[in-house]
């Protein structure tokens, strides 16, 4: 379940459908061991990945705030990425989003989805606004400080 503290934090809740998802892809490649040799290395490969995107939606959890995108295990911040620094965000596919895409000044990243889409979307469109048109982000004004 979704959370906010009292100073405007967002905590996302962990998703797990990725994860689950792509560990039935890797149970399916096994199972097709018995048709295509080859196929039992990368469906172990796939099943492992599985497992650990389980493993990282048990143990993570994203937060959000006006000023920030924040990454915790436990109650451990791991990194914080404040808004200031980013220039574009998207989520890889709007019907079925699995992966999250955000370009800061110096650095790209990726995350697979295995937190909350819906909210994290609804936070980033309502905290942050395109300012040119080379889509360089901004936070609105009307955002809370």
């Amino acid at each position: 379940m979704n959370k906010k503290d009292s100073n405007d934090v967002m905590n996302l809740s962990s998703h797990f459908g990725i994860a689950i998802g792509i560990l039935g892809i890797g149970i399916i490649m096994l199972a097709l061991n018995n048709f295509w040799n080859w196929i039992e290395l990368p469906g172990y490969l796939v099943l492992a990945f599985g497992l650990f995107l389980i493993v990282q939606s048990s143990l993570l959890t994203v937060k959000l705030n006006s000023n920030s995108f924040a990454v915790y295990r436990k109650h451990n911040l791991l990194r914080q990425f404040p808004y200031e620094h980013w220039i574009h965000w998207r989520l890889f596919w709007p019907s079925l989003p699995i992966l999250f895409y955000f370009r800061e000044r110096k650095s790209i990243h990726f995350l697979p989805t295995i937190f909350d889409v819906k909210i994290l979307r609804s936070k980033l469109d309502q905290t942050l606004i395109y300012k040119n048109s080379q889509s360089q982000l901004v936070k609105r004004p009307d955002s809370q400080q």
